[in-house]
């Protein structure tokens, strides 16, 4: 008497069987690096707003900029090396804040550049003798960092709120 031997049905199961843990196993690790991944993003966005706001603002604050009387020499942002708008260390310098004013309004992005913020948008808001307000306010949907300084303008104490986002 013959007997039949069924091998290739019993492999083709057991391929099956093999594939279909190796698929769950593969999704349930891409999901895993998949979220890790979002997580570190997110932390090295803030990472680098964060530098990048407390680099720009203590350039804007404590420096006169490059080159120093760059508020009145300077008729293009092209001709301003380094922005800042002081006149002593926290000391703001009224003519100065004026002509950053001009400057966001008429090259934001080549601004941005001198302030070296990248990509990201900015908001400066003076708040003490005046308010002013200069560059782009931040939309709901932001990755936002604001830095806050105290400084003198006009003899007076005055607050400075610069913020730094990026566009989710």
């Amino acid at each position: 008497m013959q007997t039949h031997r069924i091998k290739g049905q019993a492999t083709l199961i057991d391929i099956l069987f093999g594939f279909l843990i190796f698929a769950s196993i593969f999704a349930i690790l891409t999901s895993y690096f998949s979220s890790n991944y979002s997580s570190t993003r997110a932390q090295q966005l803030q990472t680098d707003l964060e530098s990048k706001a407390f680099l720009a603002v203590d350039q804007l604050i404590r420096f006169e900029g490059i080159p120093n009387d760059w508020e009145s020499s300077a008729s293009t942002i092209d001709d301003v090396n380094i922005v800042g708008l002081a006149s002593g260390d926290r000391i703001i310098d009224e003519n100065k804040l004026s002509r950053l004013s001009v400057f966001s309004s008429t090259d934001y992005n080549k601004l941005k550049q001198k302030l070296n913020i990248g990509q990201y948008d900015f908001l400066l808001e003076l708040t003490g003798a005046d308010i002013v307000s200069i560059g782009l306010s931040p939309v709901s949907e932001a990755t936002v960092v604001v830095v806050r300084r105290i400084v003198y303008y006009k003899g007076k104490e005055a607050n400075i709120a610069f913020t730094l986002y990026e566009l989710r």
